[in-house]
């Protein structure tokens, strides 16, 4: 990402037990969204186990790139 001149300076991410891990080896400060999933109660690892069971949650254009995401084995 350097290369392209990105910088992140936050990271989002709903995963707290994550959150020290990121400031300890990328520098980066994180910010908690909905950690107890009151709004939305799914993970990303559920996600990926079954994606097409969640297909109504994607936003538009993400169905797209997850068809074409297909080296999962588990897929």
């Amino acid at each position: 990402m350097a290369e392209k001149g990105i910088q992140p300076d936050l990271i989002y991410t709903s995963e707290e037990a994550d959150a020290p891990q990121y400031m300890e080896h990328l520098g980066i400060e994180t910010v908690l969204v909905d950690p107890k999933r009151t709004f939305m109660s799914i993970s990303g690892a559920q996600i990926r186990e079954n994606p097409f069971r969640y297909w109504g949650i994607y936003s538009y254009g993400s169905e797209a790139i997850l068809c074409a995401y297909r080296g999962d084995p588990r897929w």
